[in-house]
């Protein structure tokens, strides 16, 4: 099975992704391979997206929380490479989440569906 695990991360040099990867280092290969750092895209000019809120809540949200769409444009983008890559499945995680307790859920290889 085709497997990844994302982690959303500011940039390769932030303090969670460095952490996460030492403790990486600690696992087998297989572990270690499934794992993928994805940047925070924070630009809409790169996506070849355009910006168009359907209502004026949603404008209101969009412009009072700039973020959100960030967001949005992120996991678009992780949602694109497991089609693009055929990935069976995957887990994604924001920086915020422990990197032990991804780790220890990993480990104690939990019985997902498919």
């Amino acid at each position: 099975m085709n497997f990844k695990v994302f982690f959303i991360t500011e940039n390769e040099e932030s303090q969670n992704w460095l952490k996460l990867k030492q403790l990486l280092d600690l696992l087998p290969e297989e572990v270690t391979s499934c794992f993928e750092p994805v940047c925070i895209i924070d630009s809409i000019e790169d996506s070849k997206l355009k910006l168009n809120p359907v209502g004026l809540i949603n404008e209101l949200h969009m412009c009072h929380n700039p973020s959100s769409v960030s967001r949005y444009l992120t996991h678009r983008s992780i949602y694109l490479k497991v089609v693009q890559e055929d990935i069976d499945s995957c887990m994604v995680f924001e920086d915020e989440a422990s990197a032990g307790d991804i780790i220890n859920f990993l480990l104690i290889n939990p019985d997902l569906p498919e």
